[in-house]
Order: structure tokens, then sequence, then C-alpha cells
């Protein structure tokens, strides 16, 4: 069961309006809190963002059946906290349980018994609001400041970064490691949905690929060292030639056959595989395509045309010539503000364009 937030205060529990917060800290919960309390006393501000809420969290459920779960306010407060202070949710449990300005914010009165904020109930329900959502109370938030500044618009400044992503490093027998797993995790479950044969050796398929890719990251620097490192990359590619035909042949039969079971939740597993390892199979196409090209056949390629992550395919290598960190695996992005410290970001993206080509 989810209510939007508390119409009915509690005895100990001050009125969101009335909590008391000190300007003069400059600790960054102070502003958050600050920018809460003024989203709650806009009725139609607040109910657009709860709203917003409500369709991640709740969706096509009935809010008025099942057990008591925390209000979408608490959602609300609860996140914005996390990302304004950047906290883990170790950290975010401890401000929800002891934070007393925090606990007002979120409705919860000096006397409360029931059980403490486990940090897995603020992770699951947090993690419920999509980054889509978050983008959209944004832009509500924005809007409503610039309606109460209008000039503030008229000085803006930038700088630009970079985001880095969370990717090992990228070789290409490493990307073709990650693409061969993926594939031959994914072929298998969706050859049983076809009643399809073939896929027996999968595991022993990854583990002679691993074993090339072991074989490949042996190999050093010296006498004949094209000549060894061709001779690895070229059992590690008659691998993944083999295992791409494949996985062609049973995508080939999948989008033919689709599954005429009449059980929804089967079709919609089957749909979901079959795009999943169309993408795997495209990317590990494309990572053996350019290993091909610059170690068996001595071309130079381009970063534009490399894939830096299988998993992260909007990364970009990026050489920004700073002191320690020269080369760094990411995104671009600009970052405007305005007067008022609020801000508009921008990311570059290529994968989009490289998708074209798959």
């Amino acid at each position: 069961m989810r209510i939007p937030h508390q119409k009915q205060g509690y005895l100990g529990c001050p009125a969101i309006s009335q909590v008391m917060l000190n300007a003069n800290c400059r600790d960054r919960m102070i502003p958050i809190l600050r920018g809460l309390q003024h989203l709650y006393s806009q009725p139609k501000l607040r109910q657009q963002a709860l709203d917003l809420i409500e369709q991640d969290v709740v969706g096509d459920a009935n809010p008025n059946r099942g057990r008591p779960g925390m209000t979408l306010w608490q959602i609300l407060v609860l996140a914005s906290v996390r990302l304004g202070c950047d906290c883990t949710y170790d950290r975010l449990q401890d401000l929800a349980e002891n934070h007393n300005n925090l606990r007002h914010m979120m409705q919860v009165f000096q006397g409360w018994t029931d059980e403490p904020f486990d940090w897995r109930c603020i992770r699951d329900n947090v993690c419920l609001v999509q980054p889509e959502t978050i983008e959209k109370i944004n832009h509500l938030i924005v809007a409503e400041g610039h309606r109460l500044a209008p000039n503030a618009v008229e000085t803006i400044r930038g700088d630009s970064f970079v985001t880095e992503t969370n990717i090992h490093y990228p070789t290409e027998s490493s990307l073709i490691l990650d693409g061969l797993q993926k594939i031959l995790t994914l072929a298998p479950e969706l050859a049983s949905l076809h009643s399809r044969l073939g896929w027996r050796q999968a595991k022993s398929l990854c583990k002679k690929a691993k074993r090339a890719a072991r074989e490949i990251g042996r190999v050093k620097k010296g006498r004949n060292y094209e000549a060894r490192l061709q001779a690895g990359y070229g059992k590690l590619l008659r691998i993944t030639e083999m295992v791409l035909s494949r996985t062609q042949d049973l995508l080939d039969q999948a989008i033919q056959n689709q599954p005429t079971n009449a059980d929804a939740f089967a079709t919609a597993e089957a749909a979901e595989l079959l795009n999943s390892l169309i993408y795997w199979h495209a990317a590990t196409t494309h990572v053996s395509g350019t290993a091909r090209r610059r170690v068996m056949e001595g071309e130079s390629v381009p970063n534009m045309h490399k894939l830096l992550s299988l998993f992260e395919p909007d990364t970009e290598l990026l050489k920004r010539g700073k002191a320690g960190q020269p080369i760094q695996y990411g995104h671009k992005v600009l970052v405007i503000e305005d007067a008022l410290g609020f801000c508009a970001i921008t990311k570059s993206c290529r994968w989009r364009q490289m998708t074209a080509t798959f």
C-alpha cells in the first residue's frame, strides 16, 4: 500500500514548513532540505513530482492494497539526499534513523517505534525511481527556480570534465572474451526455448576461449612478438568465428519461428533473450573485426572505430593531457550553471552512431 504523503500530522513531529534549518551551516544537506521544504509548500509542484515517483514505484498495481510501505514523499526525500550528498545506502540509513531534521522532513515523529529504516528497504525503494524520472523532476525544480528568479538565466558559466565508466582495461582479447561469455550463456537458454540442439559444448567452448585469451595475455614483447601475438589471436578468432556462426543460425531461426506459447511471460522472456543476444552477437562481431584488422592485417584502427567496453558501449577514450591521468575512459560532460546554481548537463555519445553499422 502506498500513499503520497502523510496528510495528518503527528504529535512531536513539526510540520515540514516549520522545520528549522541552520542557514549558516555549509553542509550540503541544508540546501537539499530547504529545496524539499519549498517543494512541499507548492501543492501543484509537489503533486507533479509525486505522480512521477508513483509511475515508477506503483506502476499498474493498486496502491490501496498490500502492506504499508514507504510513502512516495519519503522515497523522494531519500533519493534527493542520496544523490545530493553522494551517500551510500548504509550512510543513508544512519541519516534516516538519527538526523532529526531529515526525519521531520520525512514526516517521522520522535516516538516512532516501528522497525528502523533498513538499508535494504531503502535501496529497494529508491532504486525503483528511474533515471528518466529523476531528470523530469530536475526539470520541474529548475522551472520553479526560474519562475522565482527569471533573471538567473542571463548569467551562466560552463565547464567540461570526464565522467569515468567502471570498465576493465580494454584489449581486444578481453573484449572478445566478454562477448563470448555472454553469448555462451544466453544462446543455450534461447535454444532451449526454441527446441534447438547444438549448444551442449557451451561450457567447453567458454573454457577454450578463456585459455586462448590467457595465452594472448602471456605474450611478451621481444623476438617474433608479432608472430606469437598473431598465433594467439588466430586461435581465439577461430573459436569466435565458430560461435558467431552458430549464434547467427540460432538468431535466424528464432526470428523466423517466434514462440507460439500462449503464456505471455514465456513470450516476453524469449523476446528479451533474443534482443539481448542480437546485441551481444553484433558487439562481439564488431570487436573481433577490429582485432583482425589490427593484429592479423596490421592495419591501424582509429579509436572512433573501437569499442572500449561491451557492457558500457558509450565509453570513449579521452586524451585530456592532465598530469597523472593523461588518458581517461568515459564520457565528455559539459556542465552549464546559471546564477542560481541550477545546472544543465550534456554528454557526447557515439554508440548510437556506431550501432547503425551493425
